[in-house]
């Protein structure tokens, strides 16, 4: 079983050959196992380049943004309108976004030092601002050295339809590892439920390097890679382009605290290739670390952790690597409709935007009253929609209450300082000894403003970045609007206040 490593579909390796000045002479182009490329077929990849942005939008790639000496102004990039990068030993520090392409831009346009041989360049959007480059826009030579290396762009999209997603790639697939001895294997993921509540797995997200037909097949019970225990929920009809993809499955629900996930893979032109997560040093993926949970198999049968894999494998650490498979899930007692508490920040209250002028229900026997015409205050003890930057004098001018005696508690610290500013978490105590957890609205620090760590917190959030979950109070705070969903309209409240501030 040896395996070898595989870069992305179309990537373009290039070898220069320089004259004494530093300019190029002459390009080679190799795929990713280094068989060479004729110019037709760099031709063929460049117009699939053009299609996409014509057909789909803009296609985000990388460059070496730091090299000062492929600037057309060395001195100052920020006044540069060209770059090309000619050395194949530099390493990548910064992405751009192609809108567009001139097959007859001039190459003497670029500087001395680093010309390329052919006219040509993507036209790309940098993220600097209409005051940098050519109000934002630079040319990038086609032979520059990383602009054709990794290319993403978004072939369609939808709305949000499932509350929640299990993941290990985050980042997402950079390196791809396979087999020539077969055109069909196996990868799997296990995983650990999020929630108690019952959840239906309808759909299925898996990255393939090459063309590919896939089945998909569900243990619903546990996370053995017991071949008896899995139930197939889809069989591919149709070849998959390299790519990522979101697969509609059978739907099944999840009766166990774990599940695990198969895909049988087929490669359409023979071998057996899958897309990982891999730690790489140099790049965004350099902390990348593995899970421990991805699996493969020839046969089924057999399992094998990818992490304990040796073998012809260069470039990454295995040990730091993960499959490229994402479940999706909605609950079954809502059907998908995120109005109840979940992971992507449902909030289980009723949503008045901050008005209630009724008593609380939860009066004890001592008859003490509370409301307010500014903040809600609901019946599981919680007083919402406070304003970042309220003092506790504010704080009570807005509260009323017949109890003689409030106290305020930050942890187990009684606030005796009415100046001290009201922060997401902090306790109010009534005289009969009852508290309300008090959130402020967009304070997921806890420290009673709104920062750009606040914001940041949010869009990781939004974004479902493992390990940046909100969950509790700091969930509560996110939700800028109070009406139980996490969503860009709570970013964009979040980021009109930060501005203004």
């Amino acid at each position: 079983f040896c395996l070898f490593l595989q870069h992305r579909n179309h990537h373009l390796n290039k070898v220069y050959e320089r004259d004494n000045s530093g300019n190029t002479t002459s390009i080679r182009y190799y795929s990713s196992d280094y068989e060479e490329y004729s110019i037709q077929e760099v031709a063929a990849i460049r117009n699939m380049v053009k299609e996409h942005l014509i057909n789909k939008g803009a296609i985000i790639s990388m460059n070496g943004g730091n090299y000062f000496e492929y600037y057309n102004d060395k001195t100052n990039p920020f006044n540069a309108t060209t770059y090309n990068c000619n050395d194949s030993t530099k390493i990548r520090d910064h992405s751009v976004t192609i809108v567009g392409w001139d097959d007859n831009y001039s190459k003497d346009n670029f500087v001395n030092g680093a010309k390329p041989s052919t006219d040509g360049a993507y036209i790309v959007l940098n993220s600097y601002g209409e005051n940098s480059f050519d109000k934002g826009y630079m040319y990038i030579s086609y032979e520059d050295k990383f602009i054709e290396e990794e290319m993403y762009g978004i072939t369609s999209s939808k709305e949000k339809d499932f509350q929640n997603v299990y993941q290990y790639d985050t980042f997402g697939g950079n390196f791809q590892i396979g087999t020539a001895t077969s055109s069909v294997g196996y990868i799997g993921t296990k995983y650990t439920r999020k929630t108690e509540r019952p959840e239906i797995l309808n759909s299925v997200g898996i990255t393939v390097p090459v063309y590919t037909s896939v089945n998909i097949y569900v243990n619903p019970n546990s996370s053995k890679f017991d071949r008896n225990k899995f139930v197939k929920v889809a069989n591919s009809t149709e070849i998959l382009e390299p790519g990522y993809h979101r697969i509609d499955i059978t739907p099944i629900e999840l009766t166990g605290s774990e599940f695990a996930i198969v895909v049988e893979q087929t490669g359409r032109d023979g071998g057996f290739y899958f897309s990982v997560e891999a730690g790489y040093d140099g790049t965004a993926y350099e902390d990348v670390t593995s899970e421990g949970n991805s699996f493969i198999s020839m046969d089924f049968d057999k399992w094998m952790n990818l992490k304990d894999i040796t073998g012809n494998i260069t470039y990454i650490d295995v040990a730091k690597s993960d499959v490229c498979l994402k479940a999706f899930t909605v609950y079954k007692d809502n059907n998908g409709n995120n109005n109840e508490e979940n992971n992507n920040g449902n909030n289980n209250e009723e949503n008045n935007n901050g008005n209630n002028n009724e008593e609380n229900n939860n009066s004890n026997q001592d008859d003490i009253t509370i409301t307010s015409n500014s903040y809600k205050i609901s019946d599981n003890n919680y007083i919402t929609n406070v304003d970042f930057n309220t003092a506790i004098s504010s704080f009570l001018s807005n509260v009323n209450t017949n109890s003689n005696k409030v106290i305020f508690k930050d942890g187990n610290t009684e606030i005796t300082d009415k100046n001290v500013l009201v922060k997401t978490g902090m306790k109010m105590i009534l005289s009969n000894g009852k508290e309300y957890v008090i959130i402020v609205k967009g304070d997921i620090k806890e420290d009673g403003m709104i920062t750009l760590t606040d914001l940041s917190k949010l869009i990781l959030h939004y974004n479902e970045m493992q390990g940046f979950e909100l969950t509790g109070n700091r969930l509560k705070a996110a939700d800028m609007n109070l009406d139980g969903i996490i969503n860009l309209v709570d970013i964009s409240k979040m980021l009109v206040i930060y501005n203004e501030i």
